[in-house]
């Protein structure tokens, strides 16, 4: 596991372990490279606040992802992903482990989230266009 935006000095001595990386504050460059790199992007956000745009990075790359219904908050689109919880971390974890240690999961994952994102995008492209349409053609 490798974990941005923390360094070993920033967490507490029980989360380091031989598994774990913490990488600390990392560049557009290292981040780029780890959404095309690694098996998954883990987003276990527990604020309700704000558009999480690394989730929609993660997306774009089509990167197999677990991540908390908050991380999730401005992803209409990808209802089916599986949530993880943060109250239930024996859960989230075994479902992390999952997904890293299966391929197949990934290529599946990465196919349907690439996918609906797509079809999303065909879906809204235009509608702001469609809306105004729809209200000035009702006001005649």
């Amino acid at each position: 596991m490798k974990v941005v935006g923390a360094g070993e000095s920033d967490v507490p001595m029980a989360w380091r372990g031989p598994n774990m990386g913490y990488l600390g504050v990392a560049d557009d460059s290292a981040v780029k490279r780890l959404f095309q790199s690694e098996a998954a992007f883990i987003a276990p956000i527990g604020n309700s606040f704000g558009a999480k745009f690394k989730v929609a990075e993660a997306i774009s790359y089509g990167i197999p992802l677990l991540a908390t219904e908050n991380a999730m908050s401005g992803v209409p689109f990808l209802p089916w992903l599986r949530r993880i919880q943060l109250e239930n971390p024996r859960d989230a974890a075994a479902a992390t482990h999952f997904l890293i240690e299966n391929g197949n999961a990934q290529r599946e994952m990465s196919a349907g989230i690439l996918r609906a994102a797509a079809d999303f995008i065909r879906e809204q492209n235009g509608v702001w266009g469609r809306q105004l349409a729809l209200l000035g053609s009702s006001t005649d």
